[in-house]
């Protein structure tokens, strides 16, 4: 926090205090102004939807409510966002679309940002260009249950190391139930990556026992790779394997063949999970607000990112 400016903190840091206590005076202001942000937003979305209700818009306009990431209010130590962690990965998606989403619905199908202008053509009636990647999610804000939908997906992060934020670059990829992330050690070569090296570092978490993220499996399952086959090997003890090499369930050779999601950290999870912060879900204000004034509303996700949401009901009339 100390690189928080005057105009950041909007208020003088006060003196005599220690280094740990200017932190945590310096955690409050931050976190305070944050959760004012999102309180402010509640206000105005209730009077959008208000607007619409009174001059008798609401049944012919859908309405969504996003982010474009999720954001640490203190889970694993942090604040910001960039690592694949939960809290920054996972973003709230609440649709109010009377006559198409039913009132208080909800779905916990893997939905990414990609997927967004795919459904406001949808809803439009407009094709979509075929280069255009995501899928609409009309079928599944109507309550269908698609035959195939993804089960992973990928994210990245490519700034390694900036000057603004010294995150390493990463990415990895979701499962409903798994989350694989790896930290290369350098950018790729990427505009606003530094032109500086770490080492290699691989995060397994097993999200169904382990939701906080707080122990990484990575070693624990004996992960390697066999390099002489190009294939797993996880079976298998690592005297077994040639080369002996630690290595990763999914290569970056071609990116564009890896479905994942993550979003982006500063190193290995640590094993004491750091006070949480009330609210800490972007939706929750909103969603109450959504849930007072009712309407066709459908949540889909809550906590973060572009990226994984898992359905939160609300009612609705």
């Amino acid at each position: 926090m100390s690189d928080l400016q005057a105009h950041d903190l909007k208020a003088p840091v006060p003196t005599g205090l220690s280094e740990r206590e200017e932190r945590e005076w310096r955690y409050q202001r931050y976190i305070k102004e944050y959760l004012r942000v999102i309180a402010g937003l509640d206000e105005n979305v209730a009077r959008v939807l208000h607007y619409l209700d009174i001059t008798d818009t609401a049944d012919d306009t859908a309405v969504a409510y996003t982010s474009d990431h999720g954001f640490y209010l203190g889970e694993h130590g942090w604040f910001d966002k960039r690592f694949m962690y939960e809290p920054s990965l996972r973003i709230p998606l609440i649709v109010r679309c009377p006559g198409v989403v039913p009132a208080g619905s909800s779905r916990d199908e893997l939905v990414i940002n990609v997927d967004y202008a795919q459904t406001l053509l949808d809803l439009a009636g407009v094709e979509p260009h075929p280069r255009m990647q995501g899928r609409s999610l009309l079928p599944l804000l109507r309550g269908d249950g698609p035959e195939e939908w993804r089960q992973a997906m990928y994210y990245r992060y490519f700034e390694h190391l900036d000057v603004c934020h010294n995150v390493q670059a990463n990415y990895g990829i979701r499962t409903r139930t798994h989350k694989l992330i790896h930290y290369p050690g350098h950018g790729s070569g990427q505009p606003g990556a530094r032109d500086e090296t770490r080492v290699p570092e691989w995060e397994l978490f097993d999200l169904e026992r382990d939701p906080d993220e707080l122990h990484n499996r990575y070693d624990d399952l004996g992960v390697r790779r066999d390099r002489q086959g190009s294939h797993l090997a996880a079976d298998r003890p690592a005297d077994q394997v040639p080369g002996h090499a630690r290595a990763p369930l999914v290569t970056n050779d071609n990116p564009t063949e890896q479905h994942a999601c993550c979003a982006p950290r500063r190193g290995p999870a640590t094993e004491q999970p750091a006070p949480v912060v009330p609210g800490a879900c972007e939706s929750d204000t909103p969603a109450g607000r959504w849930q007072e004034l009712g309407g066709g509303s459908f949540l889909m996700g809550c906590d973060g990112g572009p990226y994984p949401a898992t359905g939160r009901a609300l009612s609705g009339r």
